[in-house]
């Protein structure tokens, strides 16, 4: 005889983005991903990605930095020191 059964699935998102909001806003952003590398202050990746960040401007202190185990979208903020 079957009997009905009930199971709590949770659904987790694959794909997500993480986006550098740098200042000065004119500023360079380099995103890197799983061996990808793009210009643009947002990339989209995968469920556990690590994503290394640069932002750069001319008069400009750079920064780079990353994060780790990607499980949400995500956006930073970056603020450049003048040099």
């Amino acid at each position: 005889m079957n009997k009905d059964h009930t199971e709590t699935v949770t659904l987790v998102k694959e794909r997500f983005t993480v986006t550098v909001n740098p200042t000065p806003d004119d500023a360079t952003v380099t995103l890197t991903s799983a061996g990808e590398t793009q210009d643009g202050n947002a990339i989209e990746v995968d469920y556990g990605s690590d994503v290394s960040y640069s932002v750069a401007k001319e008069g400009y202190t750079t920064v780079t930095d990353s994060v780790t185990n990607v499980t949400e979208d995500k956006t930073i903020a970056v603020t450049l020191t003048e040099a």
